[in-house]
């Protein structure tokens, strides 16, 4: 009915083996840049912690920041406390990192 042969499996199956050799030669030969996702994951980077922007100057900003992004991994696990998920929710319209670290600092740690 499609009048396929052997020739044709064995084109197909030779370019897409040459593809895939092709697609993959930079991951395994290690010549990915240092901010390369695989070379990271190769490396064993993935597990390391994201280094904060240095936008936070304040102690307290910066453990605010600690404790957000935290309280957002335990909400994308769902495995937030029922304190995390009010907070979160709290500051859920708010986009720029340095308004959600701050709004997130003012409702856990309300300043006296």
């Amino acid at each position: 009915m499609l009048a396929v042969g052997v020739s044709n499996v064995i084109f197909s199956f030779v370019s897409g083996a040459l593809l895939l050799f092709l697609g993959a030669y930079g991951r395994f030969t290690g010549g990915l840049p240092a901010d390369n996702p695989y070379q990271q994951e190769r490396d064993g980077d993935a597990d390391d912690p994201v280094p904060l922007p240095t936008i936070f100057s304040d102690v307290a900003d910066v453990r605010a920041a600690g404790e957000l992004a935290e309280a957002e991994r335990a909400a994308a696990r769902h495995g937030a406390t029922p304190e995390q998920a009010a907070h979160l929710v709290g500051i859920g319209e708010v986009r720029r990192t340095e308004d959600r670290v701050s709004g997130w600092r003012d409702t856990t740690h309300p300043r006296t």
